[in-house]
């Protein structure tokens, strides 16, 4: 390793976005010198060190004389394998979890390959750390961004104990709803939504529909709610890691995606172009011909806030819906048929968007 080891470190060092790891080369071992913890260690303290490691696949048939570490999709598929490329199929062994079994399968049927997939997703799939993962991952989206132990550790034996049940996630998710954390008054409210979930509330409240911004419009993604999440920076579905977005308010709460944000759901408010949800109509359909101020702000403020506002949320929704003008204080009690009660109406609804307690779920 040593050899190559200062070739590869200078390399990094000669080019920014240039990175390394080091370790021996299986295929090497009886070569090489043994090397000690110590010294891996005292090597990953290099500020381009990333790992301990080797990286890639020999295609060599010096350093891989059976290409045994090469991935081609008939051996794996088929459980057969031409290692010396001369057309002929022979019955290999296959590595599975860590052991080598011997192939049996004798025709390209592709059986043996869907079997050994199928083995290795019910291993993963029962296995402790996955309920673990599951637990903690829905446990941070419904509960807390810090659950308490317990409450996670009684998830994972609903799951471990249900493996071949057809609603398992359905038996987890309940165990969690039902748990003492979930249901104890100071954890409510106190998950902050991510912006895909900020966003779908406005939309759902707006009236959108997930294919177009503006119902009864021709379909069209730029006017989507997803382009819109999109241009927020969490575009739906485009996670590359299998671990998805974060469910914890730290990686929510900056300045950069607060602000995002933000700008994306005025310009939800701003672009309506009348084709959205008409509030007039909405709250008489609601409350009958004569929706009073008071019963709107409540409303809105039971929906959007749930239920948590104090006196100067009550005041500025009655200065949006009974003022034209906040700076001169002129006062006109709202009326749901005057020509500016969509105006006020929306006027409100962009403020609470913009209050903490419409970020919280």
């Amino acid at each position: 390793m040593a050899d190559f080891f200062h070739q590869v470190r200078a390399i990094a060092e000669a080019h920014a976005p240039v990175f390394f790891a080091a370790a021996t080369h299986p295929m090497s071992a009886a070569d090489e010198p043994l090397v000690s913890v110590e010294e891996l260690v005292a090597l990953a303290q290099h500020p381009k060190f990333v790992a301990i490691g080797e990286t890639g696949l020999d295609e060599s048939a010096k350093y891989n004389p059976l290409r045994i570490f090469d991935y081609r999709e008939y051996d794996h598929d088929d459980g057969l394998s031409d290692y010396d490329d001369d057309g002929v199929f022979t019955t290999s062994k296959t590595l599975f979890l860590g052991t080598a079994y011997e192939k049996t399968i004798n025709s390209l049927s592709g059986e043996a390959g869907v079997q050994e997939g199928e083995e290795a997703l019910d291993f993963l799939a029962t296995h402790p750390n996955t309920a673990k993962f599951i637990c903690t991952k829905l446990a941070q989206e419904f509960i807390s961004d810090t659950p308490l132990t317990a409450t996670t550790e009684d998830c994972e034996l609903v799951f471990l104990a249900n493996p071949d049940a057809d609603d398992q996630m359905g038996l987890v998710l309940a165990n969690l709803l039902a748990s003492a954390e979930f249901n104890d008054p100071t954890t409510q409210r106190g998950k902050l939504k991510d912006t895909q979930e900020a966003m779908l509330s406005l939309a759902r409240l707006l009236g959108w529909n997930a294919n177009h911004a503006y119902p009864g419009g021709e379909v069209s993604y730029d006017d989507s709610i997803a382009y819109e999440i999109r241009d927020a920076e969490q575009p739906v579905f485009y996670k590359a890691e299998p671990t998805g977005y974060y469910e914890t308010a730290e990686n929510w709460l900056n300045t950069n995606t607060a602000l995002k944000r933000f700008k994306e759901m005025n310009d939800m408010m701003a672009n309506r172009d009348g084709q959205s949800r008409d509030f007039v109509a909405y709250f008489k359909t609601i409350y009958g011909p004569k929706p009073t101020s008071v019963e709107i702000m409540t409303h809105l403020f039971s929906l959007m806030l749930g239920g948590y506002y104090d006196g100067y949320d009550v005041q500025l929704g009655v200065d949006l819906l009974n003022k034209d003008d906040l700076e001169v204080a002129i006062f006109q009690p709202f009326d749901i048929d005057g020509s500016e009660a969509e105006e006020r109406i929306t006027a409100l609804i962009t403020v609470l968007t913009a209050l903490p307690e419409f970020q919280l779920h």
